[in-house]
């Protein structure tokens, strides 16, 4: 299998566990988790859309990515 499907299907699993988690209330929407499993899983799939020439997709996600950064920075100003 091709390292770019490979890195691409863990992106999108990492984005729907973030998703699912949160939906069930396993895992908080403010959380570092939550952020870190979007931001890796974004761009894991940033890389995939890249390759595969979906450059609109690769937008999207790296808006996704970023606005999980902001997240962050929220967490980090509000201690």
């Amino acid at each position: 299998m091709e390292i770019t499907i490979v890195l691409g299907v863990a992106g999108f699993a990492l984005l729907l566990l973030a998703y699912v988690m949160a939906l069930f209330g396993r895992l908080k929407q403010d959380s570092w988790t939550f952020d870190i499993l979007n931001i890796v899983g974004a761009l894991l799939l940033v890389y995939y859309t890249y390759k595969e020439n979906a450059i609109i997709f690769s937008v999207l996600l790296l808006a996704w990515a970023f606005v999980a950064v902001l997240n962050m920075i929220k967490l980090v100003m509000k201690k």
